[in-house]
């Protein structure tokens, strides 16, 4: 059973790498 919390930031790092990379579309 995986938290919510673990997802939440999990997302958020998913963003900031995406972002790295050039995918800001995922703003």
């Amino acid at each position: 059973m995986v938290p919510g919390r673990v997802l939440m930031w999990g997302a958020l790092a998913l963003t900031a790498v995406m972002s790295a990379c050039g995918g800001e579309d995922i703003a």
